[in-house]
């Protein structure tokens, strides 16, 4: 009877053990995932709140070269053009990941409604044109200026970023997200929404 008891007792403190870690794993997973979550919604806060400094920028025209052709054009903006900044990104994967969504919009939904095109600068223009041909994107890409780039369009050095200027005036800016799909899904969700229905 005593074994019993001591086999019993043996039994019942390896559940307890069990339990006890299962619980602590199960708490820190829960930290972990809110941590994960407050840190997200931080860096969605943050480009928010920069891109909030850009809008109702006027820009005046702005002159351009086709990076494929070097075809010069004296102003590359229309009454409404969505534009992607192109640069050395944070993240190469999401920018071609930008690039594929704007060209998508254009192919699927655009119809010449919204001039949609993508702009970098003359030193950037072959790691620029590799993601291209990469990607088989079909939206026209320019260069233009460097100080016109960093200094009239860029918000910050973090790229890819995306405007939305109608009648020379930005509307619109929006810093995609690193590995955040989600998030750049909701800027267009709003843009198709508010912005582009109206010029339909």
């Amino acid at each position: 009877m005593t074994r019993f008891y001591k086999y019993g007792f043996f039994i019942l403190f390896l559940i307890l053990i069990i339990l006890i870690n299962t619980i602590r794993i199960t708490t820190l997973m829960h930290g972990k995932e809110k941590n994960e979550l407050y840190q997200k919604m931080n860096k969605r806060t943050v480009s928010l709140l920069s891109t909030n400094s850009l809008l109702n920028r006027r820009v005046k025209f702005l002159e351009g070269s086709e990076i494929f052709t070097n075809k010069k054009f004296q102003n590359i903006l229309a009454d409404t053009s969505f534009v992607i900044l192109l640069d050395e990104a944070d993240c190469n994967k999401c920018q071609e990941n930008e690039l594929k969504r704007l060209d998508l919009f254009n192919k699927d939904f655009n119809k010449d409604k919204i001039k949609i095109f993508g702009i970098t600068t003359s030193k950037k223009a072959s790691s620029v044109i590799r993601q291209i041909k990469t990607n088989n994107i079909s939206i026209p890409i320019y260069t233009i200026n460097t100080s016109v780039f960093y200094n009239e369009l860029a918000i910050d050095r973090n790229f890819p970023q995306l405007l939305i200027v109608i009648n020379n005036i930005i509307v619109s800016a929006f810093k995609p997200l690193t590995f955040d799909d989600e998030f750049s899904q909701k800027y267009y969700d709003y843009l198709f929404k508010n912005i582009f229905i109206k010029v339909e």
